[in-house]
């Protein structure tokens, strides 16, 4: 990993998926790299639509979900997360899934 790069180990595994094309890309990014970031939101099998946004990527990491019962540690979902700033200075930070797509501008 080169230094300065603040992407973290196993990056490319969800809590039930692996994304190792998405991983590999991210692992080349540095703060500040122009990236695009589009995927298909659904919501259940009859509504979904296409969703791009643009930005200078700032870290990725995991980002552990919480739910409001108390559940077994192993149990917990893990998701791989990337944020970015937009052109407009707002921060974003997004989840991926099979659906998502990054490339580098």
């Amino acid at each position: 990993m080169p230094p300065g790069n603040p992407v973290s180990d196993g990056l490319g595994k969800s809590a039930t998926r692996d994304f190792p094309e998405v991983a590999a890309l991210i692992r080349n990014l540095q703060p500040g790299d122009r990236i695009r970031i589009s995927r298909t939101l659904k919501i259940n099998s009859d509504h979904s639509w296409p969703f791009t946004v643009e930005g200078r990527f700032v870290q990725a990491n995991h980002l552990r979900t919480g739910l409001a019962t108390d559940r077994a540690p192993e149990d917990d979902i893990i998701l791989m997360c990337l944020h970015i700033t937009k052109d407009n200075g707002e921060r974003a930070n997004i989840t991926i899934d099979e659906y998502t797509f990054v490339q580098k501008l």
